[in-house]
């Protein structure tokens, strides 16, 4: 961890870190196997748009909220 923080201060102070290597161990399995998702989705007019969904199962959960803004004349030939 020194070998770390000592080339981001050398990269700081100007000086050429050189190359290193970090080494860690991930755990990447999945916490659920399956999600249930429900969403809903609002088109206000041709440039708002808002949608919603959220997902739970087990130890899982997630909210995700999107406010869309379609420019006029873009995208048009």
């Amino acid at each position: 961890m020194r070998e770390v923080i000592q080339k981001i201060g050398d990269y700081l102070e100007g000086r050429e870190p050189g190359d290193s290597e970090i080494h860690y161990v991930l755990d990447k399995r999945v916490a659920e196997p399956w999600n249930l998702i429900f969403g809903a989705q609002y088109q206000h007019n041709k440039n708002w748009q808002i949608r919603s969904e959220i997902g739970t199962f087990g130890k899982r959960m997630q909210f995700l909220l999107n406010l869309n803004y379609r420019f006029p004349g873009i995208g048009k030939r």
